[in-house]
């Protein structure tokens, strides 16, 4: 009747229930999925209805398992592990998830095309890169959201990579990054260390691991006895990196390793320490730092790589610019980012500020930071100074940067104003993304 009256309820969670329930139950179980040694009872309708690769592999006659009462489902061993978890979400919605399991379930999830729980892990990376990095997690999360597309939090690790690239290279994890990913990684401006040259040892550490990485593949190659084993993949550059006729990387290998006729394992070797030195920045050292790089094995070991590079710094440091005509106008672009500094965070290219007790902080308090810096990365031209006031709003979601030039600074080239000009406006993005104010 039109004047009875009405009432909307609302018992989705008891039904949700009775659906979490079936899980694991062998009642009215229609199908067993068998993992490794685990087998786990489940239902065609949840399964289909959760993902469109179990549809397909459940319903279609073509596949030989939609006719089959246990299905064997071959997963990587981690994943393997979490597929208990990964399938009491599709009867519940609910997961727990970690650092230590957040990638074999978001790799289940992708394989088997579950759209929700992709964008459950994916937002869980973005919120926890902090913690992935403390725990050795954050490359192996990168490396994967980068091959499979999670474009959001390959971004968010990305860039903790980059603006903590000492922290995270302190952590085993760094040993195992993949070359590809270190090369465009060293190809940014935006990355920030103390200096070149703490940038440069760390390679070496990385570079050190991965010789005896080689080492051991090598030694398992010779003793399975493998007829023809594959070309060394080094050979194929990595797609940022592009280098100049007169410094191509494959003839200089080939000229330092000519005398004691290289092996496949040799060539590698010399092949990632060359493509990964090539991206460091030689002109931002100073002549004292790259007079210590002298006497190291690796420098002697790519003697004509490294004098090549060495000489292109002090030449730049000692202000000989006609030296460096042929490199700084080249139009690749790859040759011209030795020549751009990175973040440093060494005391003479940065300065700290403290903010202390800031959620009793006014809306509109300011804190303003006064530095200098040279006004030249070069040591002939860093007599002269920039002076820089910066006003920080710690709390309202707009910055502020005011530029304070003393009047008898005097520019060595327009693009060194835009250059610092655009690293400090950077630097305030950096600050709006990992400490958001809304």
């Amino acid at each position: 009747m039109s004047g009875s009256p009405q009432s909307s309820i609302n018992n989705c969670e008891s039904v949700l229930n009775k659906i979490s329930n079936l899980y694991c139950n062998r009642l009215l179980s229609d199908v067993i999925l068998k993992v490794g040694l685990q087998e786990y009872p489940a239902h065609r309708l949840i399964l289909c209805a959760s993902s469109a690769v179990f549809q397909v592999m459940l319903l279609k006659p073509e596949w030989s398992e939609s006719c089959e009462q246990v299905v064997v489902l071959h997963e990587a061993e981690e994943c393997e592990q979490q597929f208990g978890t990964f399938l009491q979400y599709l009867y519940t919605g609910r997961v727990v998830l970690t650092d230590a399991t957040v990638l074999p379930i978001l790799a289940l999830a992708d394989k088997y095309n579950v759209q929700d729980l992709r964008v459950v892990c994916g937002s869980y990376m973005k919120q926890h890169v902090v913690s992935a990095a403390e725990h050795n997690f954050l490359l192996s999360w990168l490396q994967y959201c980068l091959a499979s597309q999670h474009t959001a939090a390959a971004t968010a690790c990305l860039n903790h990579f980059k603006w903590n690239f000492e922290q995270v290279a302190r952590t085993s994890d760094f040993l195992n990054c993949d070359v590809g990913l270190l090369t465009s990684v060293l190809a940014q401006h935006d990355l920030v260390v103390h200096d070149e040259m703490t940038l440069y040892m760390y390679l070496v550490q990385w570079l050190e691991m991965q010789k005896h990485r080689l080492l051991a593949e090598s030694d398992s190659a010779a003793s399975s006895h493998c007829a023809s084993p594959a070309p060394p993949s080094c050979l194929i550059q990595p797609p940022l990196v592009k280098l100049h006729p007169k410094l191509q990387l494959k003839e200089e290998i080939k000229e330092e390793s000519s005398q004691s006729s290289p092996s496949n394992f040799s060539l590698e070797k010399g092949c990632t320490q060359l493509v990964v030195m090539s991206f460091v920045r030689f002109p931002m050292m100073t002549p004292r730092q790259i007079a210590h790089l002298l006497p190291l094995p690796l420098t002697i070991q790519y003697k004509e790589f490294f004098i090549t590079r060495m000489a292109v710094g002090v030449n730049f440091q000692s202000g000989e610019w006609w030296r460096l005509s042929e490199v700084m106008e080249c139009k690749d672009e790859s040759l011209r980012l030795m020549f751009v500094p990175r973040l440093y965070t060494a005391e003479l290219w940065s300065a700290g500020l403290t903010v202390d007790n800031l959620p009793a902080l006014p809306p509109y308090h300011s804190r303003t930071l006064f530095f200098s810096t040279p006004a030249s990365v070069s040591e002939q031209q860093n007599d002269e100074r920039l002076e820089w006031i910066v006003e920080l709003y710690p709390k309202v979601d707009s910055w502020r940067l005011c530029f304070a030039l003393n009047a008898g600074i005097k520019y060595a080239t327009s693009e060194m104003i835009s250059t610092w000009s655009l690293k400090v406006a950077h630097l305030l993005s950096m600050f709006d993304t990992v400490w958001p104010l809304n």
